[in-house]
């Protein structure tokens, strides 16, 4: 049927809006509102996507760096029909908070690059200011800066790695460890030091705090190990119902690897065990943890039990239940090598002038790399062949180390505490190995030039 022109309805179907051109209304809508204006500037803290800072290139200090104000959500401008766009355009297209937490996000990123670019040379407040005007950003957005921040957006890895590398190629005016023989080299390394302390003050994700373990491992540091271990997201062990009032210190580890710096790949580790045997006794376990040529060891008081047969452990020969033993091994993420050492446990002195029944040198274990096998850190390697895992020795098989156990032992200091003394070559052992405690001659000269 055909209908007359005059009979049609005159009323226009309702067209798509048109994009090629916005109306006055909704230009108006769009300009009355920002997101990011202040009461005394309606300039945005966060430059649009033309202009979004280049850490690169650009300088930070040409961004403000004032506190921001708390935003208010946009409404989305109507359209030129009078409606709300709605249904798949706005799914295809986003709704603005979405678009503005990711301009938000690219945006903290772009400054955390550039304060790691730029830092060298910076004012310190320059830098807080700046990390203080993200933090504020990412709260009125509702959003955390604690996992933006630890994201591994600057060359694979996160900002706290790279202020941790700057720090230690440059200077880490950093507590150093008692005895520590590595002094600063360049003091532009403490500029980095307010970025450090504030980034490590984050609730570390356990993906950040490896990153940062890494460029400790990386960088060879072990000062930069003990500032980060009290931040771990992993709890310290410690005995229940009291306060772990050392945190991680409660060991205390110097470097020595310099000690022997003539040869190659030898370090000396010293360590303070605190309250040895109450902590082992309770929690059985004592770790002692630290860096030395680029790598990460463990050395481990452990009580062995049957619950231990499927871990590594499970693979000391006749070791009884109950017993007590220690291991050395290499850690995760830390390179293959080996290793020719011995470790010296204690510093024994008599109780008075007339006790000659206690020996004056300490409880000696030479622990090595076995076999033609190198050390690994790589879990997988250590489960798949023991002769690249740990190196274990069972105290029980030692006469005088079976005494550790024991109160009122003489290599355990009054106050409880047990000196760790590890000397070490990274350098395959040779096919004449002595007995596992037996002491080489050259290492029992160095121990009596010691005690001198």
């Amino acid at each position: 049927m055909i209908l007359d022109k005059s009979l049609r309805p005159k009323t226009p179907v309702d067209e798509p809006p048109a994009y090629d051109g916005g109306s006055s209304t909704s230009t108006n809508a769009a300009s009355s509102l920002d997101p990011w204006a202040t009461p005394s500037s309606t300039t945005s803290y966060f430059p649009d996507a033309k202009s979004r800072l280049d850490p690169f290139s650009e300088s930070i200090d040409d961004h403000p760096t004032a506190p921001i104000a708390v935003m208010v959500k946009p409404t989305p401008p109507p359209s030129p029909s009078g409606k709300t766009s709605t249904g798949w355009m706005s799914q295809l297209i986003g709704t603005p908070k979405y678009k503005q937490d990711e301009e938000v996000r690219q945006t903290v990123l772009a400054l955390l690059r550039g304060v790691i670019q730029k830092g060298e040379g910076q004012n310190s407040a320059t830098t807080i200011d700046i990390i203080q005007c993200c933090i504020a950003a990412c709260s009125a957005r509702g959003m955390s800066f604690d996992k933006i921040a630890q994201e591994r957006s600057i060359q694979g890895h996160t900002p706290l790695y790279w202020s941790i590398v700057k720090i230690t190629s440059g200077s880490s005016s950093l507590p150093q460890a008692q005895n520590s023989l590595a002094p600063p080299s360049n003091p532009s390394g403490t500029d980095f030091i307010p970025v450090f302390n504030l980034l490590v003050a984050l609730p570390l994700t356990p993906d950040g705090y490896a990153d940062a373990i890494q460029a400790c491992i990386m960088t060879s540091s072990h000062a930069m190990l003990e500032r980060l271990q009290p931040h771990s997201p992993t709890p310290a062990l410690h005995i229940p119902g009291e306060e772990d009032t050392h945190g991680r210190d409660i060991v205390t580890v110097v470097n020595a690897e310099d000690t022997e710096g003539s040869i190659a790949g030898a370090f000396r580790m010293q360590a303070l065990v605190k309250d040895f045997q109450r902590r082992l006794r309770v929690l059985n376990e004592v770790k002692v943890d630290f860096i030395a040529r680029g790598r990460m060891w463990s050395i481990k008081f452990f009580v062995w039990s049957p619950s231990l047969k499927n871990s590594p452990e499970s693979r000391i020969p006749g070791v009884r239940h109950g017993a007590w033993v220690v291991m050395l091994e290499l850690v995760e993420n830390s390179h293959d090598t080996w290793l020719n050492s011995r470790l010296a446990i204690g510093q024994p002195e008599a109780k008075s002038a007339s006790d000659s029944t206690v020996s004056q040198t300490p409880i000696v274990l030479w622990m090595a790399s076995s076999g033609q096998n190198q050390l690994s850190g790589d879990e997988v390697q250590k489960y798949r062949y023991a002769s690249r895992g740990p190196i274990y020795r069972a105290l029980s098989d030692h006469p005088q180390a079976s005494s550790l156990q024991f109160d009122g032992c003489p290599y355990i200091r009054e106050d409880g505490s047990l000196d760790l003394f590890l000397d070490a070559k990274l350098v395959q052992p040779e096919e004449n190995r002595p007995s596992p405690w037996a002491m080489p001659p050259a290492i029992a000269s160095l121990m009596s030039a010691m005690s001198k």
